[in-house]
């Protein structure tokens, strides 16, 4: 496959994914999931996929994904639960990278220990292209894909034990025994279950094994096994885990800190003081001006400290005025572009009003998320 082609087909796989996704949040489906059978249906009905560089995935997929999350961790939570996260993030692994590899070494005593260690490590997206390339060298032979089977059936069942009794072990019973001590509240047994069952795999995982070196034993094993693995943690754990919470009667911990509407109703309130005390000293042209601000800061205020006072009630209530608002944004761009359609707006023109129409329309679409 040249670079031309390489390039359309990467284009169409954006397109695509952008369509799935889309399609996802109107069905009120995780967007991975969707994305996931997205990429099955292309790894076994696509024809020319092309093959994915080991050194390509370790230096431009990985470091990005690990960045995207840590850039929006919240610190003061992270120095909260340290003890938790270093738990889960030295313990958990290790015993688990062991206990995976003892398990697939057992079922699959052909398979290299280093390659076991390897799967190990990687149990712990959507890459669906490499599949095909696997598959393509196997021939779809049944022994081949039995062996992957065999792989990563134990290796998910082991995963998902093993985290559960680490977080029961390690997690749930150290904080029972420790709460007079240390005054913080225990970790409930519906938290605990919810923690160990949310172990899902993903892209992650599977860019792991994308960057194993093309020469390394066993490789398209692990990598289809991986493959595998993510189906059954992300659909099977993914899809259960919202029915678990609400099984388990878990409700959110009281919040210790401000609302999002009381934070908005606070940062518009301090802009409104300046507003008014500018007003004091203000002249009569800047009076007028003053008073559409003041206007409009105050009904943003208000919007605010009521939608925190009153509740969901009030909430909807907003939310209800800001579908209005994007309904208006959306006429007045239907306007916008009858007019470039007419002649009686250039280029120029259509370009600057229809930015400020999606700079608003974005405005409104973040004011209306949950």
């Amino acid at each position: 496959m040249s670079n031309v082609e390489f390039f359309h087909y990467l284009l169409l796989l954006i397109c695509g994914a952008g369509a799935l996704t889309w399609l996802a949040e109107r069905v009120a489906i995780p967007p991975a999931v969707v994305l996931l059978l997205g990429g099955c249906v292309i790894a076994v009905a696509g024809k020319r996929v092309p093959e994915m560089d080991p050194n390509l995935m370790l230096a431009a997929v990985l470091p990005p994904l690990l960045m995207s999350s840590s850039f929006y961790t919240a610190w003061k939570e992270f120095r909260e639960e340290l003890g938790t996260i270093v738990s889960l993030v030295l313990g958990a692994v290790t015993v688990t990278t062991a206990a995976v590899a003892v398990a697939v070494h057992a079922f699959n005593p052909g398979l290299p220990w280093a390659a076991c260690f390897a799967l190990g490590v990687i149990v712990f997206i959507l890459i669906g292209l490499a599949l095909h390339g696997i598959l393509a060298r196997v021939n779809y032979d049944v022994a081949v894909l039995m062996a992957g089977l065999c792989v990563a059936l134990p290796a998910t069942a082991t995963a998902i034990a093993v985290r559960l009794l680490w977080v029961c072990a390690a997690i749930w019973l150290p904080s029972r025994m420790l709460a007079k001590r240390t005054g913080n509240p225990p970790w409930s047994a519906g938290e605990a279950v919810v923690l160990g069952w949310s172990g899902m795999r993903g892209v992650v995982s599977l860019a792991a094994a994308l960057a194993l070196p093309g020469n390394f034993p066993g490789r398209d094993l692990i990598v289809f096994s991986t493959f595998l693995l993510i189906i059954a943690t992300l659909v099977v754990q993914g899809s259960s885990l919202a029915p678990l919470i609400r099984l388990l009667k878990l409700r959110p911990v009281a919040r210790q800190t401000m609302s999002e509407h009381e934070t908005r109703a606070r940062t518009f309130g301090a802009s409104l003081a300046v507003l008014e005390e500018m007003g004091k000293h203000a002249s009569g042209i800047e009076r007028a001006a003053l008073e559409r601000l003041l206007a409009e800061y105050r009904i943003r205020v208000a919007a605010n400290e009521n939608a925190h006072a009153l509740g969901v009630e009030r909430i909807e209530d907003r939310a209800h005025f800001l579908r209005i608002e994007l309904k208006l944004v959306s006429v007045s761009r239907e306007a916008l572009l009858g007019l470039h359609r007419d002649g009686k707006v250039d280029d120029g023109v259509l370009h600057r009003i229809e930015s400020e129409l999606d700079l608003e329309e974005l405005r409104l679409l973040r004011l209306l998320e949950p």
